[in-house]
């Protein structure tokens, strides 16, 4: 079969793959859809190590069940599917206490075996999510992305009511601001330096949009807030300077969410977060919450459709990510995929 193959940095290759063999409670899958994840796009710019050549990457898919092997999950060929990239081994205690995507055995498809660049992948049946018949294929490869973001807000604990600001207007940060709606926050604030990304925000239900290149986002936020800041702020940059400003920008007692990754150490006051007791939590993919950014995106299909742009053969792949690479800040999800629609013909023109 073909892969797109992963040599080295700057360095992938169209090329031929083993065919995955089937083990125990794995289904073989066709993917439909791929999407380009930022971590995919560091490792080919060499910016991680996680990934170690020549592999397959590729972990945000929808795809086609070819061969149910013999899961016990009740999954049949012809099914299609989306699956959490991450298998934990359900047994330790941190699986057993509700933390399964921290499992020190966790093994992640496209990082650490081969992922979903291919013709066909090996899936673990306990990983598969069936896709609605009404939710579009193309749309559901939104999963993985979009529940890294359902898991976030969850780390913020209760958001019914709550001023919620979401520093980064990129893929996931822009993914955020639905799932806060849907929790019920009672404002949703976008803060980023690129109008088209604020404009996306503002789509996506943002009630207000800070350019930080235009204004003092601190501020802007505290006014935006009638004055006391934010409850809740979701950091999805991963520099020093929006760390600070997200520790700066949430009320007295208010939650900093940690979800861009960033430098191994920053500067932050912590005076001011002991006087204040702002509390900072990290957040780190996704766990059994995944199956819960199905729901949503059925529900809110046309906004997440905004996102997805250009789309690029399985055959051009090696150009999505040349292309990726070299405008990077333009991009929010770049699709794979084998179709010839005028869908493909339509987002690449308009990208």
């Amino acid at each position: 079969m073909k892969a797109l193959v992963y040599e080295g940095p700057q360095n992938l290759v169209l090329r031929d793959w083993p065919d995955p063999e089937l083990s125990d409670n794995e289904v073989l899958v066709e993917p439909l859809w791929n999407g380009i994840c930022g971590s995919d796009l560091h490792a080919y710019q060499h910016v991680t190590p996680r990934r170690t050549p020549p592999m397959v990457m590729g972990h945000e898919f929808s795809g086609r069940i070819i061969d149910p092997g013999n899961n016990n999950m009740g999954l049949k060929s012809g099914q299609i599917i989306v699956a959490c990239p991450v298998h934990w081994c359900g047994k330790c205690d941190l699986c057993l206490n509700g933390k399964e995507n921290l499992c020190p055995h966790r093994k992640v498809i496209g990082v650490d075996h081969s992922g979903s660049y291919t013709e066909r992948v090996a899936v673990n049946a306990e990983q598969c999510v069936l896709v609605p018949d009404g939710l579009d294929p193309m749309i559901a490869a939104l999963a993985e992305p979009l529940a890294v973001a359902v898991h976030a807000m969850n780390q913020a604990g209760c958001v019914e009511g709550k001023e919620v600001v979401i520093i980064g207007a990129g893929t996931i940060g822009l993914m955020a601001i639905p799932v806060a709606r849907s929790l019920g926050a009672g404002g949703v604030t976008a803060v980023d330096i690129r109008r088209k990304s604020l404009e996306l925000a503002a789509r996506l239900g943002a009630g207000t949009c800070v350019n930080a290149a235009e204004t003092e986002s601190v501020d802007a936020v505290r006014k935006a807030t009638g004055g006391k800041g934010a409850a809740i702020a979701l950091e999805a940059v991963g520099s020093e300077g929006t760390i600070q400003q997200a520790i700066g920008m949430v009320e007295p007692g208010g939650t900093v969410v940690l979800m861009g990754m960033g430098p191994q150490y920053v500067r932050v006051d912590a005076l001011d977060i002991v006087a204040r007791e702002v509390r900072l939590c990290g957040t780190y993919v996704s766990g059994k919450d995944f199956k819960d950014a199905i729901p949503l995106l059925e529900a809110h299909q046309r906004e997440f459709a905004s996102l997805v742009g250009p789309v690029w053969a399985f055959d051009q792949a090696v150009g999505a990510f040349e292309d990726y690479d070299a405008r990077q800040s333009e991009r929010f999800k770049v699709m794979i995929s084998d179709s010839t629609s005028d869908l493909l013909n339509r987002t690449n023109d308009e990208n």
